[in-house]
């Protein structure tokens, strides 16, 4: 069942701290929309040596999609022990192993990251998983290196990957750069 208009706006309103005004955040899958999920939910990797000492290493990675309909969404969490953070659920069955994969909505654009899934002992019921929403993750702190230009092994805010054009994300201009201390922001047009 679709969430009332209002409910939406309350969602909105939610994440509203991280963006100046009233602007609204366009990244978050409307209910009822209908997404794809995309993710791994085997991988095996095989090494060979030859009678050469030539090495052969063959990557088997299972692809899975799995297509659903956007359920509810939530603001903040979802509960207090499992799903702490903004999410929404999508009536797909997303496999184990394909945490981490992107959630794509119907014009292309990744508007989640696959983080759970529920398995039910009644094999009627229609299957249920859940997404977790991207804007809030722009503020969480990951190690990764970023390539030959910044240094290796220094941790960082996810926003640095969008405002370095690693990552592409739309609406950064619409932020609040007290969010972001010490990171320019590009101006909205």
């Amino acid at each position: 069942m679709p969430l009332h208009p209002q409910s939406l706006e309350r969602f909105q309103s939610a994440l509203r701290p991280l963006c100046r005004g009233s602007r609204r955040i366009d990244c978050v899958p409307m209910p009822g929309a209908r997404v794809t999920a995309f993710g791994y939910r085997e991988g095996q990797i095989a090494c060979t040596e030859d009678a050469e000492g030539v090495h052969h290493i063959v990557l088997n990675d299972k692809c899975t999609t799995s297509i659903g309909e956007v359920g509810q969404v939530f603001a903040e969490r979802r509960d207090t022990a499992m799903l702490t953070f903004p999410c929404f659920e999508v009536r797909a069955q997303f496999s184990p192993g394909m945490s981490g994969g992107c959630v794509v909505d119907e014009t292309g654009r990744v508007c989640g990251l696959i983080c759970a899934s529920c398995t039910f002992e009644d094999k009627g019921a229609l299957p249920l998983s859940y997404a977790a929403t991207l804007w809030p993750m722009l503020t969480m702190n990951i190690s990764a290196d970023r390539g030959d230009k910044y240094p290796r092994g220094v941790s960082c805010p996810v926003i640095d990957l969008a405002l370095d054009g690693i990552i592409g994300v739309d609406g950064l201009a619409n932020l609040d750069p007290a969010i972001f201390p010490g990171r320019v922001l590009p101006k909205t047009r």
